[in-house]
């Protein structure tokens, strides 16, 4: 039976959940941030014989799948995104093996998940600078240059900004940036947050201004940012080369993840 999540039985999921706290920061920051009653999010877990067996969160046409033992009525998980439109999925590898068949037609990118206690590499700071609400839009200018951005984008420009500014003004995206005559040409930013963990997102260097090490001083002043306020970093890749640049700032291989593009 698929239960819709409410004050009354939160802490039922937030027990589920507990297992793996940083795999699940989605949960936990979505629900801080949205709470359970906002129009573009929902949250179910999935009972069965009175025990839980599998959660989801729906944020907008995305929706994040969590289960332990895998061993769910996956008929559910099709319902869901043939009732909510479900564009965007992200599960662990171990979901998306035991999700395959409904993913047959669709584009999925397997990532390394990885995770930082410590800085391990001296960062050069220097150029960077911490985003304020008032930067939004040259960032979002930039960010609409990245062709691998453009699928988790919606809404229009102003939409965007004004995201943008609410996230940046709430710490929700605590964003660090360096510009060149008025052009942000490195960046990166937080995601989502919780008490404990953050996940780093939004990496890039715009074209002409590469190799020169702007990814790693954004990253790296991003990631010391979060370490002083006792959260541990965390960031998915597919990209080997900034693997590499990762595991030189100190990040270490967690797990595989799935971020899936769907098509029915």
């Amino acid at each position: 039976m698929l239960v819709e999540v409410n004050e009354t039985n939160l802490n039922l999921l937030y027990d589920y959940l507990q297992k793996d706290k940083v795999r699940n920061i989605y949960f936990y920051s979505d629900i801080s941030a949205f709470g359970l009653h906002s129009a573009f999010q929902k949250v179910w877990y999935l009972e069965e014989n009175g025990v839980i067996r599998a959660a989801f969160l729906k944020y907008y046409e995305n929706i994040m799948i969590y289960s332990q033992n895998q061993d769910y009525d996956r008929s559910y998980v099709d319902k869901l995104f043939v009732e909510y439109n479900i564009k965007n999925a992200n599960m662990s590898y171990e979901d998306y093996v035991y999700l395959k068949d409904i993913f047959a037609n669709s584009i999925v990118n397997i990532c390394t998940m990885c995770t930082m206690d410590n800085i391990s590499n001296t960062i050069n700071s220097e150029k960077v600078v911490r985003a304020i609400p008032s930067d939004a839009s040259k960032i979002i200018e930039s960010i609409s240059t990245i062709e691998e951005f453009a699928s988790f984008a919606s809404g229009s420009f102003d939409e965007k900004v004004a995201k943008r500014e609410a996230g940046i003004r709430t710490d929700f995206q605590r964003t660090f940036f360096i510009e060149e005559k008025g052009k942000v040409i490195s960046h990166a930013s937080t995601s989502c947050m919780s008490t404990n963990a953050s996940v780093v997102a939004g990496v890039f260097t715009l074209e002409g201004y590469r190799h020169k090490g702007y990814a790693k001083s954004v990253v790296g002043t991003l990631c010391n940012s979060l370490i002083s306020d006792g959260k541990t970093p965390l960031l998915y890749f597919t990209n080997p080369i900034a693997g590499e640049m990762y595991h030189k700032l100190g990040f270490k291989d967690m797990d595989q993840w799935v971020i899936i593009h769907y098509i029915k």
